[in-house]
């Protein structure tokens, strides 16, 4: 939708400014949206900004470089530190610290962590109690691969964020354009699709973790699509995989999600 943002801005049209702004995850946000939200608040309005600079992830969508100070600057904010998680136990919280060193835990829990690998978690997770399980991953390619690795073992499991599953099928809809394309031969499009993308991220000097995302996710379809094999059409394979997601943390079963979403 940055379109919308970038007329709105361009044409000054009417932002019906306000005069509280709270603005969230100030870390990743672009020049164009500071553009707009200086235009979304009165002369005289107050402006809550909040936002984590060790969170920043969003570069690939135009966040700008030290975007947390800048939104400051622009404001005129004043600075506030909350150096204190009330969701993560201290030994989660020491191994963050080696990315964000002043972070605290703020209760008196020690917790655990454990580093597996997806085709470990059967083996660990059927003898626990499976209602109180979050599984969480960087990337939502790892969490296709755990879920399904649940799922052949009979054990409940959903990925939280629709978003994931809505990316995969847009993928699968863009592959079923490419002329000459039979459902039957997937796989093969799918291949072909891969190393298309591949090749002109590489001849534009993309960042190598964009490519390697890129790549993962793609291989993790594959997987789905492997998995599903008895699915009759693309509309029924798509189905399928839209199941697997979903953006409420309710029911029973295992909750998988990546970092961001937890």
């Amino acid at each position: 939708y940055t379109e919308q943002i970038y007329y709105t801005v361009k044409w000054n049209l009417n932002t019906f400014p306000r005069k509280y702004l709270v603005i969230d995850e100030a870390q990743d946000m672009s020049k164009l949206d500071l553009l707009l939200l200086q235009r979304c608040v009165q002369k005289n309005g107050t402006v809550i900004i909040v936002g984590d600079p060790n969170q920043s992830i969003m570069k690939f969508k135009g966040a700008m470089p030290g975007s947390f100070d800048r939104m400051l600057e622009a404001f005129n904010a004043k600075r506030y530190k909350l150096s204190a998680t009330f969701r993560c136990a201290r030994r989660i919280v020491r191994l963050a610290n080696q990315v964000s060193p002043n972070l605290q835990a703020f209760f008196d829990r020690e917790g655990s962590i454990q580093l597996k690998d997806p085709a470990e978690l059967v083996s660990i997770i059927e003898d626990t109690d499976q209602t109180d399980i979050a599984i969480i991953a960087r990337k939502s390619a790892t969490l296709i691969t755990a879920c399904l690795e649940l799922i052949s073992a009979d054990i409940p499991c959903t990925i939280l964020g629709t978003d994931i599953g809505e990316e995969l099928n847009r993928i699968l809809d863009t592959i079923s354009k490419i002329e000459g394309f039979k459902f039957k031969d997937l796989l093969d499009f799918l291949k072909q699709h891969r190393d298309k993308k591949v090749l002109r991220m590489t001849t534009e000097l993309a960042d190598e973790r964009d490519i390697q995302d890129v790549t993962t996710t793609l291989d993790a379809l594959k997987v789905l699509i492997q998995r599903n094999s008895t699915a009759y059409s693309l509309d029924d394979l798509k189905s399928r995989i839209s199941k697997l997601f979903s953006e409420q943390a309710t029911g029973g079963g295992i909750k998988l999600m990546t970092a961001h979403k937890s």
